[in-house]
């Protein structure tokens, strides 16, 4: 048999969903906020993201994504490595500290290495044939 709620309970469950809804509504307002002063990969065409990062199609960059979540964090690498953007631009680019910036390509080139150099080559040429 079904325990019919309490006026009590029922008020607990419309405060969760409440609560819960509020922080949706937050969420949503931080990363509109975000997007509206930051420089973010999310906005980009894809000849926008091969020009910043080097990679062939915006497809190579989905993939690098899903094998790690945070695409930004991603991207600043990738603008590291192909233009070697000085720290400053990076940090006034994603309004960060310098502190941000460094860990961030420090932790992601070695991520990418990993994933470009043991996931997606087979092989790496030699000087020879390339």
């Amino acid at each position: 048999m079904l325990k019919e709620k309490t006026s009590a309970e029922l008020v607990e469950d419309a405060q969760r969903k409440l609560d819960l809804a509020k922080r949706s509504v937050q969420d949503l307002q931080e990363r509109v906020k975000y997007k509206s002063k930051c420089y973010t990969v999310s906005e980009l065409p894809e000849n926008g993201i091969i020009m910043e990062t080097g990679l062939p199609t915006k497809e190579v960059f989905i993939i690098v994504v899903e094998s790690v979540i945070f695409e930004d964090q991603i991207f600043i690498a990738l603008m590291k490595v192909r233009k070697n953007d000085t720290d400053l631009h990076l940090i006034q680019l994603f309004n960060c500290s310098v502190a941000t910036i460094r860990h961030i390509i420090t932790t992601f080139i070695h991520v990418l290495h990993s994933i470009f150099f043991h996931d997606i080559m087979i092989s790496i040429p030699t000087q020879e044939t390339t």
